[in-house]
């Protein structure tokens, strides 16, 4: 029994938390959660890009028979579609000679009057995509495709779930630490 006793005491004495120990290791939980906070946003981010970029895809190879026969009101419901999609703030369909063809935007967006092929980019709080229209390797035109990205304060509520979590668990290992501290206090007056 004693040299069980020992041993735990051994292992105690391994693992003591003292009240600077509780405050770095609250410390260094705030940092991983920010630097997961971070990492989660850039992987958001990147699926945003696959799924705007994909969608962009898919309007492109729906727009192609239009195209072909100048089909504009066709071109026009293709597009009529997408603003069923909340996200969706522009979107344009341009011939091979790079005049806009059919379009819609939000009324504070403003629809590129010409077509320019460009990688994917943001633009303030939006994800702009691009892409060639093409048919049995003909290109028959391109679309262009403007899609909201989350702003920082919906985000950061998105967030703000791990950061509670993470707050609770270094306030109660700071408390943790001062009560252990102050009971070994007490143990060390008390021997």
């Amino acid at each position: 029994m004693r040299d069980t006793d020992t041993a735990v005491q051994r292992l105690a004495r391994l693992f003591v938390v003292t009240p600077r120990m509780a405050a770095v290791i609250a410390f260094a939980l705030l940092c991983a959660a920010f630097l997961l906070a971070v990492q989660n946003d850039r992987i958001g981010r990147a699926e945003k890009l696959r799924q705007t970029t994909v969608q962009a895809e898919i309007l492109a190879s729906s727009v192609a028979a239009p195209l072909a026969f100048d089909d504009h009101a066709a071109a026009q419901e293709y597009l009529n579609a997408l603003r069923a999609n909340p996200e969706v703030k522009a979107a344009g369909v341009y011939d091979n000679q790079g005049r806009l063809v059919a379009g819609f935007q939000l009324p504070y967006i403003k629809l590129p009057s010409s077509a320019r092929l460009a990688r994917p980019s943001v633009i303030g709080s939006d994800l702009v995509v691009t892409t060639k229209v093409v048919q049995a390797g003909t290109v028959m035109g391109s679309v262009y495709l403007r899609t909201s990205i989350l702003s920082w304060p919906h985000r950061a509520v998105r967030y703000l779930g791990i950061a509670l979590v993470v707050l609770m668990a270094s306030l109660l290992i700071a408390v943790f630490g001062t009560s252990y501290a102050s009971l070994r206090e007490a143990h060390a007056r008390l021997q």
